[in-house]
């Protein structure tokens, strides 16, 4: 699997300030990576799990580690988007088939970097996504976010997202025992 499966949310905004940083919507490109792209997604996961490791279950270490054929493949098993600003890569964010529904598809492992927080580059990003799903018949998108990532949340909300209110909608990490996650839903 790769990397973060079961997290999302993973501090796409910034820490509690008041300020906001403007706008760069029009200053980068949101692409579907390529198997060609393994070296870039390798790169930026390491990148999210070194600078915001609370916000994954999975280790740097253990993602760090993965061969090549690794990030090939987790590029051939789901669709993975990236905001960049040439080879920069600001964002990233993976979407995969929910298992419960055809028509749903969920959105994990989002990380966008400290600097692009609160600039509209998650929401450029979710929206290359809703684009994207809408074009293949997808009814709705889902994500699960960290119970105690208040401020993804709120980015979640402001984007569309609500809360489940299903006891299926709250579950406890199996990588993380004492960690909860809380699913979200927007239809499209």
């Amino acid at each position: 699997m790769p990397f973060a499966p079961s997290v999302v949310g993973a501090s796409e905004v910034a820490a509690s300030v008041e300020v906001q940083a403007p706008k760069i919507e029009g200053a980068f490109a949101v692409d579907v990576l390529t198997p060609f792209d393994g070296l870039v997604l390798r790169d930026v996961c390491i990148a999210a799990l070194s600078r915001s490791p609370e916000c994954f279950t999975a280790k740097l270490e253990d993602v760090a580690g993965h061969d090549d054929g690794y990030w090939r493949e987790a590029l051939l098993d789901s669709t993975w988007l990236a905001a960049r600003d040439g080879d920069h890569v600001l964002a990233v964010a993976r979407v995969v088939p929910d298992p419960e529904d055809e028509r749903s598809r969920y959105i994990e492992s989002v990380w966008v970097e400290e600097p692009y927080r609160r600039r509209g580059v998650l929401r450029r990003l979710l929206l290359a996504i809703e684009d994207l799903e809408r074009s293949r018949g997808i009814e709705r998108l889902r994500l699960w976010v960290l119970h105690d990532n208040s401020t993804a949340q709120d980015a979640y909300v402001k984007l569309g997202f609500a809360f489940g209110i299903e006891d299926a909608d709250r579950q406890e990490l199996v990588k993380a025992p004492g960690r909860f996650e809380l699913r979200m839903n927007k239809p499209l």
